[in-house]
């Protein structure tokens, strides 16, 4: 349920213009960046995620410093 209402909000985000990166890991639960320790997929998402948002602040914070 949680994956599919996500799903559609993004889609929704998309279509009103909004720039976003939509991850779907559908081999892994809801909460697996709290399963790191115990299952080396998990983490490897996670650290997915983290460079994808790493690189979103960046292109944020470098079209801040141009306004």
């Amino acid at each position: 349920m949680l994956r599919d209402v996500a799903h559609a909000y993004g889609l929704k985000l998309a279509a009103a213009g909004s720039d976003l990166t939509y991850v779907h890991c559908d081999d892994l639960p809801h909460g697996f960046i709290q399963m790191t320790r115990h299952s080396k997929r998990c983490l490897e998402s996670t650290l997915e995620v983290a460079r994808l948002l790493g690189e979103a602040l960046k292109k944020t914070r470098a079209a801040a410093a141009k306004r």
